[in-house]
């Protein structure tokens, strides 16, 4: 019974010592993702960039994206897959995205019909795995642009069109390529089709 006593004590003056104030954690404390009440709004990462911390602004109107659900292929025309430079890409559609690609390069439009696509990276803003982490709005609308460090060349341009809905498109797979423009300005062309 004593030892059994001693024991319970010894482990409970462990804890405590463990538990100190002033003691270094072991591990880095998480990255909240509640809003923040600095003035910045965000929170400095080891390169010392700032990275939002709060949740992605709610957008003004709606755009129902559901009309492309089953036929993303449609969600651009020929002649703006041309501008884009990806006329000779292979489309392959698929439920809730399509896919152009040639070779190792990929172009993917993929739609959220239940989901504000904005929530998720923003959570994960702290990560390290975007190099380029920008909110910005687009027609009224709240975007992001994320690119992923070297020597990966992706890039993503993400759009809620409303609370629970939006798009994102992704542009991979070849150094000459300046995705994130192409993304942009696929998106441009995206919600103006949209809005027809």
């Amino acid at each position: 019974m004593d030892v059994t006593r001693k024991s319970v004590a010894a482990l409970a003056l462990l804890a405590t010592a463990c538990s100190a104030p002033g003691q270094p954690a072991p591990t880095p404390p998480p990255i909240t993702t509640a809003p923040s009440t600095a003035g910045s709004g965000g929170t400095p990462t080891a390169s010392g960039s700032l990275r939002p911390t709060i949740a992605p602004p709610p957008p003004a109107r709606t755009l129902d994206v559901a009309r492309y659900t089953g036929r993303m292929c449609e969600s651009l025309t020929q002649e703006q897959l041309a501008f884009l430079g990806l006329s000779s890409f292979q489309s392959q559609p698929r439920h809730y995205l399509c896919r152009w690609s040639q070779g190792h390069m990929i172009f993917d439009v993929g739609t959220y019909t239940n989901v504000n696509p904005l929530h998720e990276p923003y959570k994960q803003a702290n990560n390290g795995l975007a190099k380029v982490f920008e909110p910005f709005q687009m027609s009224g609308f709240p975007a992001l642009k994320r690119r992923s460090a070297a020597p990966s060349t992706t890039c993503w341009i993400t759009v809620a069109t409303g609370n629970e809905q939006g798009f994102e498109i992704i542009g991979a797979g070849s150094e000459t390529v300046d995705w994130c423009d192409k993304a942009t300005r696929a998106a441009e062309y995206l919600l103006h089709n949209l809005e027809r």
